[in-house]
């Protein structure tokens, strides 16, 4: 079975499914850094962005900012980049 090792972060307000999502990357392997929202997502970034290989989020979410707008929020080039 292939193995991952990169690092995703995955945004998802239900935590539950957030878990579950957690679970099924961690058994291939890969690290999970986790968010329950765009705001604490973009705080991990600015602490993390350098381990963070790619993006699992959800699209609609509270606090203001949905998964297209956080998505474009990291690809901005104020927001440093890998």
């Amino acid at each position: 079975m292939k193995r991952g090792s990169e690092t995703i972060l995955v945004v998802e307000d239900e935590l539950t499914l957030r878990e579950l999502v957690q679970h099924i990357l961690g058994r291939f392997g890969y690290h999970v850094l986790e968010a329950s929202c765009g705001p604490e997502a973009m705080e991990i970034w600015k602490e993390r962005k350098s381990d963070i290989d790619l993006l699992f989020t959800d699209l609609v979410m509270p606090n203001g900012m949905n998964g297209i707008e956080l998505a474009a929020q990291l690809r901005r080039p104020s927001a440093p980049q890998k």
